[in-house]
Formats: C-alpha cells, sequence, structure tokens
C-alpha cells in the first residue's frame, strides 16, 4: 500500500498551513475530510482541528498539544515532535487550497484503485449477472467522483448553520432556489416547482396521461434552460420523441403515416428544436441497481436537475418478494429518494393507480384518486415530498354537446379538455389542486395563464374549485 497515491508533503504543508491560517479551515474542509488523508496520524490530526473549530477552541499548536493529550495516545498524532514540526518550513499559506487539492487527487486516485480491485474481485469470483456487474462497476466509479462518503459524513450543527446561512442568502439574492421550476406558472406560482433532495409522484389510472404530462414538463422546463432526464422504461425513446415533435407541431403523430409532405416538414423542423433541448433519455435501465446508476450519471455528467422515471412499478427490485410485492416497491422508494438527496436533484416518478379509483367518488365525482391508491404499495405516500393524481372529468364523464349527444372520443380528442392534478400530498406546501388544459390528439398541455393560450368556456360542465383557483 505504500506505493498507493499520497503526497507527505502536501498533507504536512495543509497540516501546518492551518495552524498558522486557521481561518482557512473551512475552505480547506470544502475539499477534503480526515478519510482524505494517507497517513493516519495526518487524519488523526486534521479530525482534532475540525473538532477544536466545532468547540470553539483557538486552533494553534499549543491548544493542539492540549487537545491531543486530552485524546489518549500522543502516537496516534504523530507524537508531540512530530506535531511541534508541523509548522516548520512551510512552502505558503496562500497555497493551502492547492495543496488540499493535491490530497484530494490522490485520495480519488486510491478510491479509484480500490474500486477498480473490488470490480477486478466481483468479475472473477462472483455469482452475479453480467448486467449487474456493469451498473454495479459503474456505480462504484461514480461513487468515487461524487465523493458519496462525504454526502453521508457527520457534521456539527455550527458547519451545517453556517452552510445553510450561505444558502439563504443565495434564495434571497436568486442564485439558488431550492425547487426547479416546471414552467407552468399555475403549478409554480404555488409549489415553486419541484423539490430539490426528493422524490416526487404524479399517478393515474392506464390512458390518463401520465406519460403525457411527464413529457409536457420536460419540454417546457427545457425550454427554460433546466437540463432534464427520463428513464422510460415502458415507452421506447422513438415514441417519446414522436410525442414531443407532434406537441411542437400541433400535429398528430398518425399524420406522418400519410405521406404528405409538409407534414413531414413540420416533423422535420420540430426535430431541429428537439436536438437543441437539454434532454436525456435512458430506455434500457429496469432494474433499480440500473435505474440508480443511470440517474446519477444523468444527474453528475449531464447536470440534468429533473429526473423522471416512467414508470414505479416497472423497476425491477433488489429485493426478491415473490409473496410481498410491496416490501419490493418500498425499497425502490426508499432508493429514489436517497438517491434524490445526495444528488440534489428533483426526481419525479410515474406510476399506476389500482382499479379502486374508477369506484372512486367525491362530491359526486367518479374517479378521483386517493392517497392510498398506488397499485401494490402504499408506501408511496410516505415516501413523496409532492403526490399527485391525475384525473380527466372527460374520461368518467363525458360532455354533451349543446344541442344534446356526446362527442366522439376523436373529435373530444381535438379539443382542450381539463385535466386535473389532484393534491395527494405536500410536504411544504398547502395542499391546491392545479387544473390544466389537454389535447390529446397532440399530446399538448397546456396552462391556464400560458400566453396566448384561450381558456375553453365549457359552461358548468367544469366542476372542479382546481380551475376557479386558477
Amino acid at each position: 500500500m505504500n506505493h498507493a497515491p499520497h503526497s507527505p508533503e502536501a498533507e504536512r504543508a495543509v497540516l501546518g498551513g492551518l495552524l498558522l491560517t486557521p481561518k482557512k479551515l473551512y475552505e480547506v474542509a470544502e475539499l477534503i475530510q480526515p478519510s482524505d488523508f494517507f497517513f493516519d496520524q495526518n487524519s488523526s490530526v486534521f479530525r482534532v482541528l475540525l473538532s477544536m473549530a466545532a468547540s470553539n477552541k483557538p486552533i494553534e499548536l499549543v491548544s493542539l498539544i492540549e487537545e491531543v493529550s486530552s485524546q489518549g495516545n500522543p502516537a496516534d498524532y504523530g507524537g508531540y515532535t512530530y506535531l511541534t514540526s508541523l509548522s516548520d518550513e512551510i512552502p505558503s499559506t496562500e497555497n493551502l487550497l492547492h495543496y488540499a487539492g493535491i490530497i484530494q487527487e490522490k485520495s480519488k486516485r486510491r478510491q479509484l484503485i480500490k474500486a477498480a480491485r473490488g470490480i477486478i474481485d466481483e468479475a472473477t469470483h462472483g455469482t452475479q449477472p453480467a448486467e449487474d456487474l456493469l451498473s454495479l462497476a459503474e456505480k462504484k466509479v461514480f461513487d468515487v467522483r461524487g465523493d458519496s462518503e462525504r454526502l453521508a459524513g457527520v457534521q456539527s450543527l455550527m458547519d451545517a448553520t453556517r452552510k445553510r446561512r450561505t444558502a439563504w442568502k443565495a434564495i434571497v439574492s436568486g442564485d439558488r432556489s431550492e425547487c426547479v421550476p416546471t414552467g407552468f406558472d399555475d403549478f409554480d406560482n404555488h409549489y415553486g416547482g419541484w423539490p430539490r433532495g426528493y422524490v416526487s409522484f404524479i399517478g393515474g389510472r392506464p390512458a390518463q396521461g401520465k406519460t403525457l404530462v411527464a413529457v409536457s414538463m420536460m419540454m417546457r422546463a427545457a425550454e427554460l434552460g433546466v437540463p432534464q432526464g427520463i428513464i422510460s422504461i415502458e415507452m421506447p425513446t422513438g415514441k417519446l420523441v414522436d410525442r414531443m415533435a407532434s406537441a411542437l407541431t400541433g400535429l398528430s403523430v398518425a399524420k406522418i403515416h400519410e405521406r404528405d409532405e409538409k407534414t413531414e416538414q413540420a416533423f422535420a423542423d420540430a426535430a431541429t428544436t428537439l436536438e437543441e433541448y437539454d434532454l436525456y433519455v435512458d430506455d434500457e435501465a429496469s432494474s433499480m441497481t440500473a435505474v440508480e446508476s443511470s440517474i446519477r450519471r444523468m444527474a453528475r455528467q449531464y447536470g440534468c436537475q429533473v429526473i423522471w422515471v416512467d414508470y414505479y412499478q416497472l423497476i425491477r427490485p433488489r429485493v426478491k418478494t415473490e409473496d410481498n410485492q410491496s416490501v419490493g416497491l418500498d425499497d425502490i422508494g426508499n432508493t429514489l429518494r436517497e438517491i434524490a438527496k445526495q444528488e440534489d436533484i428533483a426526481i419525479i416518478s410515474l406510476l399506476q393507480f389500482n382499479q379502486q379509483v374508477d369506484e372512486n367518488k367525491v362530491k359526486g365525482r367518479t374517479g378521483i384518486p386517493a392517497p392510498r391508491m398506488s397499485r401494490g404499495s402504499e408506501g408511496v405516500y410516505l415516501h413523496a415530498a409532492l403526490y399527485f393524481g391525475i384525473y380527466r372529468q372527460f374520461h368518467y364523464h363525458p360532455p354533451e354537446k349543446p344541442m344534446g349527444g356526446h362527442y366522439t372520443p376523436s373529435s373530444l380528442s381535438t379539443m382542450y379538455q381539463p385535466l386535473e392534478l389532484i393534491c395527494l400530498k405536500s410536504r411544504e406546501r398547502a395542499p391546491k389542486d392545479i387544473g390544466m388544459w389537454v389535447q390529446l390528439e397532440t399530446q399538448r398541455l397546456f396552462g391556464s395563464q400560458d400566453e396566448g393560450f384561450n381558456v375553453p368556456d365549457w359552461g358548468d360542465l367544469i366542476r372542479s374549485r382546481a380551475y376557479d383557483q386558477a
């Protein structure tokens, strides 16, 4: 192990420099932690310095020696002679962050070597399928890049408060938002957008418009310059592109098969627009291991701030649960919540509701979703920061024509009809249902406040306060 990457000079320079310039401790601590030091004695000294700062003790040689003496065996810290020599021959305290960067670089190289050895061992002696092994290998590498240990590290409340104070200033100045905007004012004005660091859910019965909502929100946010990703387990990438192009052109995807040159050109122009969007798709990940790897890759390599999963119950869990599906789904929910927190992103998972929704009546309206109607797991309610159920009134209560009779499904699909996001849970804001409008034929979703959108007049047919609040 003595041949592992390390720099004794950089480690001494950082420790000695901090004894001379203690005010730089927090800047250094942003780059490295005790575990980044190669030598145990240096790691122990740095840990003591952090502890002293958290206790508001002065950071200088005499106090350090006194603190070490109270800890037990001075040899664990290199001994008194070593401690008194730390601040000797320091090249420059102005370069402390540079030296810390060297320590960080060497640490990552050691972690990478360790990860590689683990991968080789698993590939040689392990029994898991190659697909899972590839995902595991990728995760190990990403953990080195993202420094997962640091994310889970213990910190003093003083450190946490100082970081939070900085975050508050950034929020007030507009440099940071703890929610990622959707681009739909009706939603963002109340909820602020999707909350970072959490997993949220949008559920619905089949054909209610779950993927439509996800794709529309992705595109709207992409227009604002917010990178988005989607893990599409149900639908191939080509079909997602079709839906996006249809929404952009206002033309049904079916028209592309009519071999009309104008339609072909419109879709070609839409493709050019889509190529400029900061959107990323993965339609191959389906196991929880692969989904986790894909989410982390989208967040770290491509800067995605919102990542969609379509959909929850299609993910293959790590836990084998032939007798109890909810155990596997709850493990998936816990994992998604953990990833969102570690990567500081918003994860939105679509999910299917069970058949109870079709019979559920609220104030005379059939098909209203309720919190614990997720198919296969009630744990969704516990995991969610925001939880919405999709309700399309005309699916359950088709509107009548003014002169009598009902619209055909085909003609109704060309009209702007109500689609509600029924709020089933909101962790930080007061629950509020969001009324939106959808044109099913072209997969287009609109908000009541969208510029240039004329809200349709369905008279007394719309029976929802969501539209009174809009």
